[in-house]
This record gives structure tokens, sequence and C-alpha cells, in this order.
């Protein structure tokens, strides 16, 4: 744990309380929700499969753009996890 935010000075000494990290906190329950729901490996390689589709063909990423703008919502860059 890193100490960060939530420190006061008191009769000249310093003292903290350990805040764990966000970052790694969230690695953790990423990490054991993967592990502990059964055929989410399936949906994120299925998820990965298409994104990297989309990534590689110009047509298909060309496509989506346009049918965003007809349906009107957000044109979101498509991200694949690591």
């Amino acid at each position: 744990m890193l100490c960060v935010g939530s420190c006061i000075s008191e009769n000249s000494n310093l003292y903290c309380h350990p805040v764990p990290c966000i970052a790694q906190t969230l690695q953790f329950v990423i990490t054991d929700t993967k592990n502990e729901t059964p055929g989410l490996d399936v949906v994120i390689n299925k998820s990965r499969a298409i994104v990297e589709h989309y990534k590689h063909c110009t047509q298909a990423r060309n496509s989506l753009s346009r049918w965003q703008k007809q349906v009107g919502v957000p044109q979101h860059r498509l991200i694949r996890n690591v």
C-alpha cells in the first residue's frame, strides 16, 4: 500500500493512513471475476476477434462508422484489451 492522501501533521509527526492503489484493487476484482465466471473467457476471446477484424479491415471499419452515423450513436474507437 502506498501512503497517499489523508495525511495529517500532529506534534511535528506526520501520520499517514495507507490507501490501497485503486488500479491494483480493480485488477484484483477483474481477475477474480474472470476466474469465477464460467464462459467469460469465451466471450472475451470472441470480442477480441471481432475487434481485431474491425482493426484490420478498412471496409468493415468504414461500414461500422457509417452505421453508427445512421443510427445516431457515438462513434467510439474499438479498443482491444491485452
